[in-house]
């Protein structure tokens, strides 16, 4: 087996790592073991973060949504079954900022649900 020399791939992957490490505290920016352990976690907790912000913005839209229908005597879980059977395709998103920037046309949203509810 031949031997195989890696000194500039070396050097371009730990100016790689300790780059992405600029500004972190102490050793973690300067020395190549800490930063590799640091970006490590560090890009594990990023990535469990993203996840717990979604789920924390999800809670937040069903909160402004319900928040409007329930001075109907409606709640999300209905509307959303009712969402899901006729095929509308609105998600939480938009229906809470619909609710925000226009509740007249969540309004009529609503209306048209509960006429429909009253033709079955």
């Amino acid at each position: 087996m031949t031997r195989v020399k890696r000194s500039i791939q070396r050097i371009i992957k730990k100016e790689f790592i300790l780059k992405k490490a600029k500004g972190y505290k102490g050793g973690n920016s300067s020395l190549f073991k800490a930063t590799k352990q640091t970006l490590l976690k560090a890009e594990k907790n990023a990535y469990r973060d993203r996840r717990y912000k979604q789920r924390l913005w999800n809670k937040i839209w069903i909160t402004r949504i319900n928040g409007l229908l329930r001075s109907y005597n409606i709640n999300w879980s209905v509307i959303k079954f009712f969402l899901k059977n006729n095929k509308i395709k609105l998600n939480r998103h938009i229906l809470s900022q619909v609710s925000i920037y226009d509740p007249v046309l969540l309004q009529i949203y609503i209306l048209f649900y509960i006429n429909t509810l009253c033709r079955i």
